[in-house]
């Protein structure tokens, strides 16, 4: 709901920290030298070492915090008996939005002394036409640096996390000439549209065969298919209809809490994802519409086969556009069709 744009984007050229256990381990620096940046440990105990992350943080206090009436203040004699528990009464989701409005609305606008008097929303747009922007990685990129990492089976179906199958033309060829059929993935829980699989020593996109997942969050997910679970109770596949049916009931409720999230910290770990498939996950797949969860006879033999989706043509996500993760406009549900050629 911010009324100027949030533009700025780029890769990481200089990462710099303090000397936290977080950072400084292996996982963390790999991350950032993959992602092609820099990084630096300041010294510990020194503040002036990291003095643009720590002036952001007075800015935070000075300008915002008075704007607020659960403020704590700097230090308890600053704060003295100010009351600021009694007057608290922003949620985890309002402060991120607060903080949000404040960066983009008011501090990329207004005038800054270290810039002459420019605002840093000018200073961005002049020195990006001058200097250009270092390129971010795509969305696969970002899968691969930080997303989390689970180990699957290979089958018939690609691999299936979350009770969802993805596949691409790699997986295929794999499958058919090659002898591994244990594979690494990797997934961002932001958007299950795709997850990526390493395959040889090269990570590659792989998307989810069923559109109905398209765009949803893992959150969303687990919403839809506890909700599921609990209406069907005895199936444990659920058509395409049912999962569109579900989608558009929570689409208006959800709208907001999606886009803070874009803004809040992840919780999820990969413990999290593997008790999440032993548990919400166990069995779940995702069928036709005229089986299990429609309420409907079965279509088809009712084989094996049944629940394989095979495409006329290999699978070969472009993966190019974080575009490619947004769900479609419409709440009507694609088109496609069951084949055993």
């Amino acid at each position: 709901n911010c009324d100027s744009s949030w533009d700025q984007y780029g890769g990481i050229g200089i990462l710099v920290t303090d000397q936290g256990s977080t950072f400084v381990a292996n996982m963390f620096r790999t991350a950032v030298a993959d992602a092609g940046g820099t990084y630096e440990a300041a010294t510990a105990g020194v503040a002036k070492l990291r003095a643009r992350v720590e002036r952001m943080f007075r800015t935070l206090g000075q300008q915002l915090a008075p704007m607020l009436t659960g403020r704590t203040f700097g230090n308890p004699q600053e704060r003295g008996d100010y009351p600021s528990e009694e007057l608290a009464a922003l949620t985890d989701d309002e402060l991120a939005q607060v903080i949000t409005l404040f960066i983009v609305d008011i501090y990329h606008n207004s005038q800054h002394a270290g810039l002459g008097g420019e605002t840093p929303a000018n200073a961005w747009k002049r020195l990006a036409a001058e200097q250009g922007v270092t390129p971010p990685p795509d969305s696969n990129g970002r899968r691969v640096l930080f997303g989390l990492e689970l180990e699957r089976k290979l089958g018939r179906h690609g691999v299936r996390v979350f009770g969802i199958n993805y596949t691409n033309a790699k997986l295929q060829e794999l499958l058919l000439h090659g002898r591994q059929r244990e594979v690494k993935i990797r997934v961002d829980p932001h958007s299950l549209t795709y997850v990526s699989v390493l395959i040889g020593k090269e990570w590659h996109p792989a998307e989810a065969v069923n559109q109905g997942v398209e765009g949803l969050s893992l959150d969303e997910w687990q919403s839809i298919v506890r909700n599921l679970r609990t209406g069907f109770k005895d199936d444990a596949r659920f058509s395409v209809q049912t999962i569109w049916g579900a989608r558009k009931k929570i689409k208006a409720i959800d709208a907001r809490a999606r886009a803070l999230r874009q803004i809040m910290p992840s919780t999820w770990t990969t413990a999290d994802l593997d008790r999440a498939e032993r548990h919400l996950f166990m069995g779940l797949r995702i069928g036709p519409e005229g089986t299990c969860a429609s309420g409907t006879a079965p279509v088809g033999t009712g084989d094996l086969l049944d629940d394989v989706i095979h495409p006329p043509e290999p699978i070969s996500p472009t993966d190019q556009e974080d575009d490619a993760d947004t769900p479609p406009d419409t709440d009507t549900p694609p088109r496609w069709r069951i084949s055993r050629d």
